[in-house]
Formats: structure tokens, sequence, C-alpha cells
């Protein structure tokens, strides 16, 4: 798993929290490369909104966006599928992505393919909303 770390302009707390996601994930590996960015700004001009994870600290807290596509013949942006998530919630949401991720998708399935397949579970609620292009 390739995680991008789009670390600038975030503050100490949301430093420290992208920090140690990277340290969990490190070397988990995913179906297909699983790019997670972040940004510490509500501009998002570090292209967070536009990954498979996009990561947002604003107003103090996470928001987190799922499915974007950020190349290619079609690109499109993530959805927003939670905000005012503190860093714990956060943490969470994103390690049951990446473990769900690699467990039930198919190999060399980009995430956004995934999540299109995903039928809505009892603790699906974030990945229900899937991606079209």
């Amino acid at each position: 798993m390739r995680l991008q770390k789009y670390l600038a302009s975030c503050g100490v707390a949301s430093r420290r929290r992208a920090e140690e996601l990277i340290r969990r994930l490190d070397g988990v590996a995913t179906p297909k490369e699983l790019h997670i960015a972040f940004n510490g700004g509500g501009m998002a001009c570090y292209g967070a909104a536009r990954e498979d994870i996009g990561i947002i600290f604003r107003r103090g807290a996470f928001e987190l966006y799922i499915g974007g596509k950020g190349v290619g013949r079609n690109p499109y942006p993530a959805r927003l599928v939670e905000e005012g998530l503190s860093a714990e919630e956060l943490i969470e949401r994103v390690i049951t992505l990446v473990e769900e991720y690699r467990q039930k998708g198919h190999s060399g399935e980009r995430f956004c393919r995934y999540l299109e397949r995903l039928e809505p579970k009892n603790d699906a609620k974030l990945l229900s909303q899937g991606c079209s292009a």
C-alpha cells in the first residue's frame, strides 16, 4: 500500500494523528495500491478530496472522504462520508476501511470499485455510498 502523506499546514495534533495512522497502516498489503491523503485546512490544497481515502482537518475535527479518483480518463472527487470526527474515531474508521478492503477486495480491484460492489451492512454506513465514474 502506498500512503500519500500530505501533512503540510496540519496543526500539531492533526499531524500526530496522521503519523499514527501511517505507522499503523505501514506495510499492510491491499488488493491494489491505496492512496490516503491528509490536509490540515479546509481548502484541501494538497488533494485529499480526490484520493481513495481523504482526511481533512477543519474547524477542530476531521472529515473523511472515500472513493476518489484523481487521475485518468474520468477523474472524480471522493465523497464526504463523515464529518466532525475526533482523532480516535477517524483512526478507527480508516483502519476498518483498509482492513475490510484488504480482506474483501479482489486482486487488482481499485478501492472505488470495491466500494461500488458493497452491499450496505449494519456497520458499513460510511461505505454504502460508494462512488461512480
